[in-house]
């Protein structure tokens, strides 16, 4: 049954939910659900998959990864590393099993194994992410943006799905401890990490050969590179092998633009990015907000070339005025003078486009359905946790008399999430971090419970809570005490709903 990929859309749609693998409709050449519920309705009811290929003949078919279809998928991205990464592995521990395979049509891998329970998606090594429960993927023969097609691997190809490999102990041991492995806090701009060195000092060189530097030049700029951000330093020998390489090309003689290439992507909820590989820049949007009809978030400019008058590549965070004409023009010069680009790149044409996209995106919002096209939500979508249970995506209230031990009662429950496996962000308006870890330990909790000291209502500190549980993966929140977090008195209405907002 490898012949999956010279089916339609449709046809493949339908092939993949009569084998009881649940599918969702994508926007045609994306990866944006065209269903209410996301890949939470995705449905294996041959009928219902039919009518929505019916109603969108070019959506790309998207697939829930982890107990539902029973993959755990490898996302193997070569732009960022992906390739060195999987055969560092193999160097170290021994080839991957023989399994089924997916050529995405970025030109990444979808390296598929048996689903494995209380696992995460995230990233599990540079390039490298983890698709299981919680996440999805578009599958063959779905559309790139690019215009090229995923596509099965092997001679089995789609066929290689009825007989995937368990993953590698040592996979799962990587996967499992990725959080050890990652920086206590990471800042705004990275260092270049193992495993796009290479392919970002190429790139660095190219703009720069674009530019009419010669061997020399490339080469005492991408030692400096080097030795500043790659973490850990490319060897001597390796950075001159790159340097040689890029300067056999010729100059452009026509000056072809380095900003020319752009990638745009949806990170979160009211977070994008546009990135700019060809000048090693990216535009970061996040905390979007609408005041006075306007639509206004937090905008992070970064650049790595050589020249540029940045903090660690940073070249500035400010709130920005998306809705503004004026605002991206004033903000591109800026940007440019801090780059050292005014004459070679469009910072106010990369302003303008990611403005665009972000508008765009946020006007366009989910596509509206007949409820009856939507798979009901699940009713256990919760832990039953000492008796009690607590939701996974709606709050749960512990109400009590002050020193009733509602704060005791949340800690216990937070220690039982944390065996489970899951990450607690404990937001705190009473107690000192002290009181909770003496309190912890006497009820022998475990790690994984992560205390932040809040002082201003949750309204002030809910980016901040959002970015500690985004940084360390929390998949829970406790709030201490809803009282104190509201920005005035609980029992009036609209604080109430400004708290819940929150």
């Amino acid at each position: 049954m490898s012949d999956v990929d010279s089916l339609t859309l449709p046809e493949a749609a339908a092939w993949y939910a009569m084998r009881g693998v649940p599918v969702l409709p994508c926007k045609p050449r994306g990866k944006e659900p065209l269903i209410t519920g996301g890949f939470h309705g995705a449905s294996t009811d041959v009928m219902r998959v039919r009518d929505w290929w019916r109603r969108w003949p070019d959506a790309n078919i998207g697939i829930p990864t982890g107990e539902r279809s029973g993959w755990l998928v490898a996302d193997v991205d070569p732009r960022n590393g992906g390739d060195e990464t999987v055969e560092d592995w193999i160097a170290k521990h021994g080839r991957l099993p023989a399994t089924a395979e997916a050529v995405t049509g970025g030109g990444g891998r979808h390296i598929f194994f048996k689903h494995v329970p209380g696992l995460r998606c995230g990233p599990i090594g540079p390039g490298v992410d983890l698709k299981t429960e919680g996440g999805y993927i578009i599958t063959p023969p779905s559309v790139h943006p690019s215009g090229n097609r995923y596509c099965w691997d092997g001679v089995e190809g789609a066929a290689a799905l009825g007989r995937l490999a368990d993953a590698p102990d040592w996979l799962l041991q990587i996967a499992r401890g990725r959080r050890k492995e990652r920086p206590a806090a990471a800042g705004p701009a990275q260092r270049i990490p193992k495993g796009r060195r290479n392919q970002e000092l190429a790139s660095i060189a190219g703009v720069l050969r674009s530019r009419g530097a010669d061997y020399g030049t490339l080469l005492d700029s991408l030692r400096l590179i080097n030795d500043r951000l790659c973490d850990p330093p490319l060897g001597a020998d390796e950075v001159q092998r790159i340097a040689e390489s890029i300067s056999r090309y010729e100059p452009s003689e026509r000056n072809e633009r380095p900003d020319a290439r752009r990638i745009f992507e949806t990170l979160d909820a009211g977070r994008y990015i546009l990135r700019a590989p060809g000048i090693m820049a990216e535009l970061e949007v996040d905390r979007l907000r609408r005041e006075h009809g306007e639509l206004t978030g937090e905008l992070t400019a970064r650049c790595w070339l050589p020249g540029a008058r940045g903090v660690d590549g940073v070249l500035s965070i400010a709130d920005f005025n998306l809705s503004s004409a004026r605002a991206r023009t004033e903000r591109g010069k800026l940007l440019a003078a801090r780059a050292g680009t005014q004459d070679d790149v469009d910072w106010a044409g990369l302003l303008e486009e990611l403005c665009q996209r972000v508008i765009l995106s946020e006007r366009e919002g989910g596509a509206a359905v007949d409820l009856c096209d939507v798979e009901p939500e699940d009713a256990e979508e919760r832990w039953v946790v000492s008796g009690l249970p607590l939701l996974k995506h709606h709050p749960v209230i512990l109400f009590g008399d002050g020193g009733s031990g509602k704060s005791l009662i949340a800690l216990h429950l937070a220690a039982e999430l944390a065996r489970r496996g899951e990450r607690v962000l404990y937001a705190d308006w009473e107690l000192g971090a002290g009181d909770h870890a003496r309190r912890l330990r006497e009820l022998g909790g475990p790690r994984g419970i992560l205390y932040a000291r809040c002082d201003r209502p949750l309204v002030a500190e809910a980016d901040r809570l959002r970015r500690l549980a985004r940084a360390h993966e929390c998949s829970y929140l406790v709030i201490d005490s809803a009282g104190l977090a509201t920005d005035g008195p609980p029992e009036a209405a609209e604080c109430a709903n400004r708290f819940f907002q929150a």
